[in-house]
């Protein structure tokens, strides 16, 4: 993508984000047209419920795509990255204060993935599956390429790695605290 159609492109997002994020938009007659904008917009699924300052977002040019399942929730303040691109399946919910970064800079020339030298830029491509919740305020770090189906991530978590399907994880660095039967669907009225 040549970088005057990326601007062109971001300008148009920016102004859907800046005007449908707006609280006025959570009243129950407007909120349906701020769902149906990002969904157009962002090729999200049918079913997704979007509040209020949900940012989303790509940076330096990339061709990152971002593809939503059905019954996405993005609760308010969420800041979701799609730089090297972002698949979420069905039924995933994304609590409030959640950062999602699928790009960063390996300034100290630690990676091997790093595919722009000028910028020191490495990509991820994270796909988060089926009946993912992820708690309040926390952040899925670039490098992570997989949260499992059924899985759970706590509030206030750093995921630094793969989550594994089937299981609970919390902390700095996130860790596995439990595994949940195969099968258990998650309650999303918890958020």
């Amino acid at each position: 993508m040549d970088n005057k159609q990326y601007k062109k492109e971001q300008n148009k997002r920016r102004c859907i984000l800046t005007i449908y994020s707006s609280r006025w938009f959570s009243f129950p007659w407007s909120y349906k047209l701020r769902n149906k904008m990002y969904s157009k917009h962002f090729h999200f699924n049918s079913g997704a419920y979007i509040e209020e300052n949900v940012w989303i977002r790509r940076t330096h040019s990339s061709n990152g795509t971002i593809q939503a399942g059905k019954n996405l929730v993005l609760t308010r303040n969420s800041d979701i990255d799609y730089t090297g691109s972002l698949e979420i399946g069905d039924n995933v919910a994304i609590a409030e204060g959640v950062k999602i970064l699928t790009h960063g800079h390996d300034f100290f020339g630690l990676r091997d993935d790093v595919i722009v030298k000028e910028k020191n830029l490495f990509l991820t491509k994270l796909i988060i599956h089926d009946n993912v919740t992820i708690g309040t305020r926390s952040i899925i770090m670039p490098g992570v390429k997989e949260i499992g189906e059924n899985s759970v991530v706590s509030a206030g978590s750093v995921v630094t790695s793969m989550v594994p399907a089937n299981v609970v994880v919390a902390g700095n660095p996130a860790k596995v605290i439990t595994k949940l039967p195969k099968g258990l669907k998650i309650l999303k009225s918890s958020l």
